[in-house]
C-alpha cells in the first residue's frame, strides 16, 4: 500500500572494542619525541644595600655624643665637688645654678657660702634672700591706765567728794566748804581773801589751796565777804594724794585715758591756734555738769596738764 513507509536503510554492526585489530609496532610508525629546553635555574643574588650618607652621619654623630657624655661623666667624677666619692652619677648633687640672684633691696648683703675642692673655689648666692625691710618712726603706745584711785579728796563734775562720805556741792557757802575740806585735809596753805581778778566773774573772788587743789568762792554782793563755792581745780594728783575723778582722771592722765573713759562726751579741740595744746570738755549725763581740762597735745600719749569744775574764772588764756 502507498501509506506504507520504505524500509531503513541497513546499519553497520558495531564492531567490539576487543575485536578491532590492534596495530603492532611494525605496521605503525613510531614519531620521534623530542623534550622541551628546560630553563637554567636562577640564581638569587640579594640586592646590594647602599647606605645613605645620612644614616652614617647619624650613627657618627651618636657616637660622638656618647663619648662626649662617657668623658663629661669622667671628668665631673675627678673635678666637681658636687658629685660623690664612688662616681656613683645617680648620687650626684645638682650643680649650682648659674644666674644671679637679684640683690636684697637691704643695705646689708646677703651672706655667701663657699665651696673647695682643692682645685677649685665655687662662691654661691645665699639660698635665702632676706626680705626688704623699712624702718618705721619709733611709736609710743600709753597703755590708757587710771593715774590712780580716789583719796580723800575726790573730784567730781558737781564739787567734791570728801572721804568721810561728805559731799560739798557747788553754790555752798564759803565758810562750809572750807570747813568741811579743812577736816579732812587741815588748815589750807593759802588763803589770799576776796580780791577783783580780770579773769573771774563777779565782782571778787577767793582762792584758797591746800597743795594742788585750788577752791574758788565768788562774793555775791561786793563787801559783804560772803562768798559762794564756784569751782575747783587741780594742778597735779598727789598733794593731796588721789585727787581724781572717780574713774581715775587726774593730772597726768592721758589723752588715750580721756578717750576710753569719757567716750562720746568727750569734745577735745585746739586751746591755742597753731600750739600743740589741747582743751577738752566732757559733759556728765547724769547731772549736766562739765569737767574740765588741758592737754599736752591731741594725740592719745598726750597728758592732761590741768583739770578743774566750775565756770567762775578762766584756766586757759590765749
Amino acid at each position: 500500500e502507498d501509506d506504507e513507509e520504505p524500509p531503513a536503510p541497513a546499519r553497520p554492526a558495531p564492531t567490539p572494542v576487543g575485536a578491532r585489530p590492534v596495530e603492532s609496532a611494525s605496521t605503525t610508525q613510531a614519531l620521534p619525541i623530542t623534550p622541551a629546553p628546560q630553563p637554567e635555574p636562577l640564581r638569587y643574588e640579594p640586592p646590594a644595600r647602599r647606605v645613605s650618607g645620612g644614616v652614617v652621619a647619624v650613627v657618627i654623630l651618636t657616637a660622638l655624643i656618647a663619648a662626649l657624655g662617657i668623658g663629661l661623666l669622667v671628668f665631673r667624677t675627678d673635678d666637681d665637688p658636687t658629685v660623690t666619692n664612688d662616681g656613683d652619677p645617680t648620687a650626684t648633687t645638682e650643680p649650682a645654678a648659674t644666674t644671679t640672684a637679684a640683690p636684697a633691696t637691704t643695705t646689708t648683703e646677703a651672706p655667701t657660702s663657699t665651696v673647695d675642692d682643692g682645685s677649685s673655689t665655687t662662691t654661691e648666692p645665699a639660698t635665702t634672700t632676706e626680705p626688704p625691710t623699712t624702718t618705721e618712726p619709733p611709736t609710743t603706745t600709753t597703755t590708757p591706765v587710771p593715774v590712780g584711785s580716789p583719796g580723800l579728796v575726790t573730784l567730781v563734775e558737781t564739787g567734791l567728794k570728801l572721804d568721810g562720805g561728805e559731799v560739798v556741792l557747788f553754790d555752798q557757802s564759803a565758810d562750809s566748804v572750807i570747813a568741811a575740806v579743812s577736816a579732812e585735809l587741815g588748815d589750807p596753805d593759802t588763803d589770799g581773801g576776796y580780791e577783783e581778778f580780770d579773769f573771774c566773774r563777779g565782782d571778787r573772788s577767793r582762792f584758797v589751796s591746800w597743795g594742788q587743789l585750788e577752791l574758788v568762792f565768788t562774793e555775791e554782793e561786793l563787801g559783804t565777804e560772803d562768798g559762794r563755792f564756784t569751782q575747783w581745780y587741780a594742778s597735779g594728783h598727789d598733794e593731796p594724794e588721789g585727787l581724781v575723778t572717780f574713774s581715775g582722771i587726774g593730772v597726768t592722765a592721758t589723752v588715750g585715758f580721756l578717750e576710753v573713759t569719757l567716750g562720746s562726751s568727750l569734745q577735745l579741740v585746739e586751746a591755742i591756734p597753731g600750739d600743740p595744746t589741747g582743751l577738752f570738755a566732757a559733759t556728765n549725763p547724769g547731772s549736766g555738769a562739765l569737767l574740765n581740762g588741758t592737754t599736752s597735745s591731741r594725740d592719745p600719749e598726750g597728758t592732761v596738764i590741768s583739770l578743774w569744775a566750775g565756770d567762775s574764772c578762766t584756766r586757759i588764756f590765749t
